[in-house]
């Protein structure tokens, strides 16, 4: 069958085009079947403006509050642990969803996002864990790449492997240049201390993001996608 979207032809065995074609539209409401950029929403960056001193100070006290409980590790660290039990809270340390062989044909390669790690186990059944990068200029979260052949040039070495997946279509994802320019200058309006380079989390846009209810966001600079709430992926496993 060759699929509408892709125009590429995919062989699956025994199976009839309207049968096809109706498991094809039934993956596409759960999915997302384009460019992430076609699914970037709006609303929570129109938030921002709503946002009151007094609330943007009282996240900022929270993520940034100490944790002596917390191992000061690549896995842990205080910003980190706190945007997790947040995380915890809201529901987005949920185990993603595993796409089997047959309905990962039906996802066009437009949609498919890219990661590569030595945790893979961890990524799909263990705890959920944000970067461990020490410097976050993207913010903290699960990082995927958008283009395949940048995201395996930098990333696939002889340890780690790799993960392709998909986010669901109901999922919140915004711009991630919008959203800190707009947190930005609601700072500066407020009188509120700003930290115009993002690193370390100390811009707390992804905290914040996070608590306007934000699954992820997309950096089209860097075409780089970042999920916060890891029950939105859909693993792609050709195996199953």
């Amino acid at each position: 069958m060759r699929g509408p979207k892709t125009g590429k032809g995919k062989l699956i065995k025994n199976v009839t085009y309207a049968d096809w074609r109706k498991e094809y539209e039934t993956v596409k409401k759960v999915w997302n079947n384009g460019e992430i950029t076609q699914m970037l929403s709006k609303k929570p960056v129109a938030r921002i403006s709503e946002l009151t001193a007094a609330q943007l100070k009282g996240m900022i006290v929270q993520v940034k509050r100490s944790r002596p409980d917390v191992p000061d590790d690549i896995y842990h660290g205080a910003y980190r642990q706190n945007m997790l039990d947040c995380a915890h809270q809201l529901g987005y340390d949920v185990k993603p969803t595993i796409i089997n062989w047959k309905d990962s044909l039906l996802i066009p390669d437009g949609a498919k996002i890219y990661h590569y790690t030595d945790r893979k186990y961890q990524l799909l059944r263990g705890p959920l864990e944000y970067s461990t990068k020490f410097q976050s200029r993207n913010g903290r979260g699960i990082y995927f790449g958008k283009d395949f052949g940048k995201t395996a040039e930098k990333y696939a070495t002889e340890n780690n492997e790799l993960v392709t997946a998909v986010i669901k279509s109901d999922a919140v994802i915004i711009n991630q240049l919008d959203f800190m320019s707009e947190l930005l200058e609601q700072m500066r309006t407020l009188g509120i201390k700003q930290y115009p380079v993002p690193r370390d989390g100390i811009n707390f846009f992804d905290y914040i993001a996070m608590q306007l209810g934000v699954h992820g966001w997309y950096n089209p600079q860097m075409r780089k996608v970042i999920i916060i709430n890891r029950g939105k992926l859909g693993i792609l496993d050709e195996d199953k």
